[in-house]
């Protein structure tokens, strides 16, 4: 029997070293699961923000797609309105070219009308300083008595052409003479 203790203890330091295996290898395994499951959630939590990241990232792709399409809209509109612009300016230059054109000749006949203007006026000038020589040569001999006059008698009519002087003056002559 002796036997018999040596091995059931055997068996019992087997068995204990069985079960001390097994709960090593249980508490091995467990550290295990938790190590795996931590890397398990920090996957899925890498994973969600992965998600949440290409989410963010696609609605500000579809937010700058959006502002690239006004962009773009609103590049169109002031392109057409730029073009709109250039041929204003294209007809606004050819207006000013046709005005500059109509300046020139409007120019060239107030030049050809200044000229016949001071023409006008020379001659005018010429004329004016004839006439009032011929006006105060008249004006001289109206004054200066009429030889006609110097024959005339006292008692004739000369309807008022003749001053009495100048009558009077002829008696006073004529009567010398006699």
């Amino acid at each position: 029997m002796e036997r018999r203790p040596c091995c059931s203890l055997l068996v019992l330091v087997l068995m204990a070293s069985v079960a001390l295996s097994l709960i090593g290898y249980k508490h091995i395994q467990t550290d295990v699961l938790k190590k795996i499951t931590s890397e398990l959630m920090f996957s899925e939590t890498s994973e969600r923000r992965t998600n949440l990241d290409l989410t963010n990232l696609n609605l500000e792709f579809q937010n700058k797609k959006l502002e690239v399409d006004i962009i773009q809209k609103d590049f169109h509109d002031l392109d057409v309105e730029i073009k709109k612009m250039v041929l204003d300016q294209q007809k606004m230059a050819e207006e000013v070219k046709a005005c500059q054109g109509s300046l020139a000749t409007i120019n060239e006949n107030i030049a050809g009308v200044e000229k016949e203007k001071a023409d006008v006026e020379g001659n005018f000038a010429a004329s004016k300083t004839k006439w009032t020589e011929v006006m105060t040569n008249l004006q001289k001999k109206l004054q200066q008595p009429s030889p006609v006059c110097a024959h005339l008698k006292m008692g004739t009519d000369a309807n008022g052409q003749c001053p009495k002087t100048v009558m009077q003056n002829t008696t006073k002559q004529e009567n010398k003479k006699s």
